[in-house]
């Protein structure tokens, strides 16, 4: 509820208002279906406690309060509620459409936090809810021993767990989610004239990159998209914070209005052709690791499953995609450093504020710092991902108390 009224903070104009009320509609349609799908969940196993959820769903000889076994119809249904419910709030495409009206529409330091941290609350909310309660095949790298006295675990998970959970395939879809997010979001920012409509669209490309590292389902892939999450919320809050010294410099957000900014704001500029190059995935800046893992992680999964050439497909896709993201990131660096300065440009009669400048320097670093000493947020990530994936150990831990 405070991103919708933060959108919509500068109430006197009319695009904050209308951009606020339609993330809000489409945010209450998004939590609408989450909701729906856990009234589903409680409807079949009578518990919202996510242990329970998940033990019961693994266990194929559950039966729902009318004494019919429990269908794995149903659960597609509230795989595909969760998807699409929690995919409004992290802006994949189809379902995107709010978020480039709410960045051109909100301030500058908004927008940095809603790429940075509202919309990887989604991606991480569908990431819990589905590998915990549906389990995918290529999330059992691991078998966990639960023979935790006085509870016998072993035998309500006969064969270490996994020999009675549903093949959950949902990571083929959001695998499809995520190349057509790549390939909308490309398109749609290499078409972009509003420097902040271009960033959000960047944003949702990222978002992409995300995906199709969940979708892969294994160790190295999620902790590669973890990565990328973080990654891509220090760069991306450069950029917007970036944009934002030049829209209080010029009074517009229009990119030909910016032609020549970078010699009168030079430490903005050069962070912000920083933060450019590490989304392209420039190394060593830190964005080239994250999508580096993604990629890898993708091929190394492929020769384990009879559909590996899906896993190769988006391999190359990604790649493809990352290549082509180049076009719109090298455009905004070359009318900020090397295009004639405009009239708005030409106005501009004071200095670089150090105090807008430094934020945007300190990003710029953090850019640099994680790209050539990349283990501290990697590991961190890499945490994330096992702590996921081992949800035995948790179903574990709660059934004990």
């Amino acid at each position: 509820f405070s991103a919708y009224a933060l959108v919509g903070f500068r109430k006197e104009q009319w695009d904050p208002v209308e951009a606020g009320f339609k993330y809000l509609l489409m945010g209450a349609v998004g939590s609408s279906m989450v909701l729906y799908s856990i009234s589903l969940i409680y409807g079949l196993t009578g518990t919202l406690n996510f242990a329970y959820i998940g033990t019961l769903i693994n266990l194929s000889q559950t039966l729902n309060p009318w004494g019919f076994l429990i269908g794995s119809q149903v659960f597609y249904i509230i795989i595909a509620l969760l998807i699409i419910g929690f995919g409004i709030k992290a802006a994949i495409v189809p379902v995107h459409t709010w978020l480039p009206d709410a960045h051109p529409a909100a301030p500058s330091g908004i927008s940095a936090m809603l790429s940075g941290v509202v919309i990887k609350a989604g991606v991480y909310s569908m990431a819990r809810s589905l590998f915990v309660l549906f389990p995918i095949t290529s999330a059992w790298p691991w078998m966990v021993n639960l023979n935790i006295p006085p509870y016998n675990l072993q035998y309500m998970f006969p064969s270490g767990f996994p020999g009675y959970s549903y093949p959950f395939n949902w990571n083929y879809a959001l695998a499809l989610f995520g190349v057509i997010t790549l390939i909308v979001a490309n398109v749609m920012a290499l078409l972009q004239q509003d420097i902040k409509r271009l960033l959000a669209y960047s944003s949702i490309l990222n978002i992409g990159f995300i995906m199709l590292g969940l979708s892969v389902g294994t160790a190295t892939g999620v902790s590669a998209a973890f990565f990328h999450l973080v990654n891509h919320a220090i760069a991306k809050g450069l950029l917007f914070l970036g944009a934002g010294v030049y829209l209080h410099s010029t009074g517009s957000r229009m990119i030909s209005d910016l032609s020549g900014i970078g010699r009168k704001t030079p430490i903005t500029s050069m962070s912000f052709a920083i933060g450019t190059l590490a989304l392209m995935g420039i190394p060593p800046l830190n964005g080239f690791w994250s999508k580096a893992l993604i990629v890898l992680s993708a091929v190394w999964y492929a020769p384990f499953v009879p559909e590996g050439w899906v896993w190769v497909t988006v391999a190359i896709i990604t790649v493809l995609a990352s290549a082509f993201s180049a076009a719109f990131y090298l455009r905004l660096i070359y009318v900020i450093w090397f295009s004639p300065e405009s009239d708005r440009v030409k106005a501009i009669n004071k200095k670089e504020s150090l105090v807008m400048a430094l934020p945007v320097a300190v990003l710029a670093l953090a850019c640099i710092i994680f790209g050539v000493y990349p283990s501290p947020i990697y590991s961190m990530a890499n945490r994330a991902a096992e702590a996921l994936l081992h949800y035995a150990n948790y179903f574990a831990g709660i059934l004990i108390l």
